[in-house]
């Protein structure tokens, strides 16, 4: 059965005549009879009886008739919300964003994905890796946009890394380490830090120090706002460590990279969607974009070797 034989025998059963049945669906009377036969046959019982007068339905069709205008009435419905959807006059995105990105890539292109497509609603989560791949998981965001580690990989998502970015240790602009050449990673560890909320980023925190033989040192405050961390360590004689590039591409944070040659890691940024999933229309678009004005922060690649 499809719906092309629904919509004949509705037709049909609404005009009361195969004749006008036929013009009305701008098919031949044969074409049109042969697919009533077909519907016929599949079903295994008439739906019409046929005189001279015209066409009646039998009480088998006349049963059926409420389903096949259900079904088709669906179908038709549900064509013309994908024909919107596909032309995003309409639809939604839940999009997950990491708390790194949200004064970054993100705010302009979601801004221009409203702006070409005012139909459209996004529903925006932001947090950090943990929790963005719960969300992914539980199905209450459709895409997201964090960092992430070869390590934090999550089997039960697919990973489309965009870009690689540098960690490096950033201090106030007046900090007293700020203008010490060749500072060491035991000056490091008689610092107080504040850090980004994250397991990747506590992690690599912690490596560090012990990879050096070294008591990991007292984290004074953990948040999951990077603009929040940034206006405190300007603020303090805290050490944190963040990604460059975006600290880079932030206007308004006072604060800047040590002398320090050593970095705390690379990380990969991309797109990560539940395993098997499709991309709405919505998403499609939005993925688009982000490729297109990730590039401005793609890591060179002497700086990730």
């Amino acid at each position: 059965m499809n719906f092309q034989h629904l919509r004949h025998f509705v037709v049909t059963a609404d005009t009361g005549n195969m004749l006008k049945a036929a013009e009305t669906l701008h098919i031949s009377q044969s074409g049109l009879s042969r697919s009533i036969g077909a519907l016929e046959n599949l079903l295994g019982l008439p739906l019409f009886e046929r005189s001279a007068k015209g066409v009646e339905m039998t009480a088998f069709g006349r049963q059926f008739y409420p389903h096949a205008r259900l079904m088709l009435n669906e179908y038709n419905r549900s064509m013309d919300e994908l024909k919107t959807y596909q032309n995003l006059k309409g639809g939604s995105l839940r999009l997950g964003i990491n708390n790194s990105f949200a004064y970054v890539l993100i705010p302009s292109v979601v801004a221009e994905l409203v702006r070409r497509w005012p139909g459209i609603h996004v529903d925006i989560a932001s947090d950090n890796y943990a929790a963005l791949v719960a969300d992914l998981t539980h199905g209450n965001i459709d895409i997201a946009f964090s960092l992430f580690t070869e390590g934090s990989r999550h089997d039960q998502l697919d990973y489309e890394t965009l870009f690689e970015i540098r960690t490096r240790v950033f201090a106030r602009e007046d900090h007293p380490l700020r203008d010490k050449a060749d500072i060491g990673p035991e000056e490091l560890a008689s610092s107080d830090w504040g850090l980004i909320n994250g397991a990747s980023a506590q992690a690599a925190f912690e490596s560090f120090f012990t990879g050096n033989d070294l008591k990991v040192p007292q984290i004074a405050m953990q948040c999951s706002s990077v603009a929040l961390l940034a206006s405190v360590v300007a603020q303090s004689d805290l050490l944190t460590i963040l990604p460059e590039e975006l600290v880079q591409q932030t206007r308004g944070f006072a604060i800047e990279p040590l002398n320090f040659d050593f970095s705390f890691g690379v990380a990969q940024v991309g797109l990560v969607r539940r395993r098997g999933s499709f991309d709405s229309p919505i998403a499609e678009r939005f993925s688009r974009l982000l490729r297109r004005d990730a590039e401005k922060l793609a890591l060179p690649a002497d700086a990730v070797a």
